[in-house]
C-alpha cells in the first residue's frame, strides 16, 4: 500500500520554516494532477510558506530540509461545501435554533483545524443557518488570513439563501404571511 503525504505549504508554512524562510522538502514522488503521473524524485522549495519551484537545478545551502524520503505528495484538496460552524452529531436542530453565533464561531475553529489536518487547504463554507448567525464563515476566514487560527482558507457564501418552508428555512414555514 502506498503511503501519500498531503502538502499544505501555503498554511502551515509556520513549521515548516521555524528555523528558516525557506524549506526543502524531499520525498519519493509527487502527483502530478494534471497527468495523473507520479513524478520522482519529489523536492519541493519553499520559500516565505510559498512552494517557489519544483526540483529545482539549485538548491539554496540554508534551506531547512524536510525528509519523507518514503512518502508520496499530493497536493492540497479542496471542498466545495462545508459547514465548519456546525457538528452533525447528536441534537442538529438544537445547534441551528437554539444555540448563539458565538459557539458555532467557536466550533468553526476547531472544525477548520480538523478540515486543514485532513489535507483540505481550500473550502467554500456554504450558507449559514445560525438563527443568530453573525457570518461565522466570513469571521473563521478571516481569523484564518490573520494568523488567529489554524485553517484552510475559506471562501465564505454567507447568508443561506431559500424558500419560506425550504431546507434552510429555520422558522420552518411558521413566519405568518402578510
Amino acid at each position: 500500500m502506498k503511503k501519500y503525504v498531503i502538502i499544505l505549504c501555503l498554511w502551515v508554512s509556520t513549521s515548516l520554516t521555524a528555523a528558516s524562510d525557506i524549506s526543502l522538502i524531499r520525498a519519493k514522488a509527487y502527483l502530478d494532477v494534471n497527468t495523473g503521473q507520479l513524478i520522482a524524485p519529489a523536492e519541493l522549495l519553499i520559500e516565505d510558506g510559498v512552494i517557489k519551484s519544483i526540483n529545482p537545478a539549485e538548491q539554496p545551502g540554508n534551506a531547512h530540509i524536510i525528509n519523507l524520503k518514503e512518502q508520496i505528495l499530493l497536493p492540497g484538496l479542496m471542498d466545495m461545501h462545508t459547514h465548519l460552524d456546525l457538528d452533525y452529531v447528536g441534537n442538529f436542530d438544537a445547534i441551528i435554533t437554539q444555540e448563539p453565533a458565538t459557539k458555532g464561531a467557536l466550533r468553526g475553529a476547531k472544525n477548520a483545524e480538523l478540515t486543514l489536518m485532513a489535507g483540505f487547504t481550500t473550502v467554500r463554507n456554504v450558507g449559514a443557518l445560525h438563527v443568530t448567525d453573525e457570518l461565522i464563515g466570513a469571521s473563521l476566514a478571516q481569523a484564518v488570513e490573520a494568523g488567529w487560527i489554524k485553517g484552510p482558507r475559506i471562501i465564505p457564501a454567507g447568508h443561506m439563501i431559500t424558500i419560506l418552508g425550504g431546507h434552510g428555512d429555520v422558522t420552518q414555514g411558521l413566519v405568518p404571511s402578510l
